[in-house]
């Protein structure tokens, strides 16, 4: 297809591959993230999107590259459009965990998550927090066991894991 890569409509890609200048890798940004599907794959070659932490990246040495740009090393960086998750939810946890319906206070910058949940009137800070797709996982401080879940629009829908044991948790 011949036409505007700006005014493209893109949401139906699960992998995107580009080999663009830095700036234009970084005008597409914004259009990633508002009609890509969380875990949309974007592959790029040697230029970063700035502010997104990849997924992988990887170094490599061409020889045939110098002719091109006087340079040998070429980059590939792997990302994966992430679920909107900032904001407040209501979390019903395992009884071992509280007692009372929980809250999630997150907080975003794109791949970079972080938060505190409102647990039997105490706040309690997340730990390890990955948003990878639309998967979360995190952990509570102080405590045992690993949440991870699957983030569907405005729910999340996943399961506390400790000890082997596991105990399912939900979020909106």
């Amino acid at each position: 297809l011949k036409q505007d890569l700006f005014k493209t409509d893109m949401s139906k890609a699960t992998v995107i591959t580009m080999y663009l200048l830095p700036d234009t890798v970084n005008l597409l940004k914004d259009k990633f993230l508002s009609e890509l599907k969380p875990g949309t794959r974007i592959v790029s070659h040697d230029y970063p999107l700035t502010g997104w932490i990849p997924e992988k990246y990887v170094q490599m040495d061409l020889e045939d590259k110098v002719q091109i740009s006087g340079v040998t090393t070429t980059l590939i960086y792997l990302y994966m459009v992430p679920a909107k998750v900032a904001g407040k939810w209501s979390a019903q946890m395992p009884p071992a965990v509280s007692k009372q319906p929980a809250t999630l206070e997150l907080k975003q910058q794109l791949t970079r998550v972080s938060g505190s949940a409102r647990l039997d009137g105490k706040d309690v800070p997340l730990e390890e927090v990955k948003l990878r797709g639309d998967r979360i996982s995190f952990r509570l401080s102080g405590r045992r066991g690993e949440f991870s879940g699957q983030v569907k629009g405005s729910s999340i829908q996943g399961v506390m894991e400790n000890g082997g044991a596991k105990t399912p948790w939900s979020a909106t």
